[in-house]
């Protein structure tokens, strides 16, 4: 079930950073809809300051979280693209060129056992050249990293959850 949540959160997430995503709306609707939109976030708190209302729409930041750990290698070659937090997790998007999927996964088995962290067993049976899910574990601490290729760009989607 944790697999199925993730995958579709990852799908989510890599729909709504890739792409040109924008739709034709009539431009009645766009009105209505700024005005609602308007009216949202123009909720003032008691100091004055203009409060954002708008809940439950993702909140997708470009570039890397100043609370990137320290003990998690950026990938060789990759762009920071996109994170946002969820609940209490931290969910960074890369994008690599040059390299494949089984290069980025090679290079974080490397990376992580030199830092101490163990792979839960079984998660390397779970990835193919196309991608996969690895899942490490330091202590408390859990990381997630999917790997997804994408032909059209010939590129590597390298997706971090902390």
């Amino acid at each position: 079930m944790k697999l199925i949540n993730l995958l579709t959160i990852l799908t989510l997430f890599l729909s709504l950073s890739c792409g040109n995503n924008e739709q034709k709306v009539p431009s009645e609707q766009k009105a209505k809809d700024s005005t609602f939109q308007n009216k949202q976030s123009e909720t003032s708190t008691s100091s004055g300051n203009t409060q954002d209302n708008t809940k439950g729409e993702l909140d997708l930041k470009k570039g890397l979280p100043a609370n990137f750990p320290s003990d998690i290698s950026q990938p060789p070659d990759g762009q920071s693209l996109n994170y946002m937090t969820v609940s209490e997790k931290t969910i960074v998007t890369f994008e690599v060129r040059n390299h494949s999927v089984k290069e980025m996964i090679e290079f974080y088995k490397k990376d992580f056992a030199k830092k101490g962290y163990t792979m839960i067993e079984g998660d390397d049976q779970m990835v193919s050249d196309k991608g996969g899910i690895i899942n490490w574990k330091k202590g408390e601490k859990d990381i997630e990293i999917a790997f997804s290729y994408n032909e059209k760009d010939k590129v590597v989607n390298v997706v971090i959850t902390y």
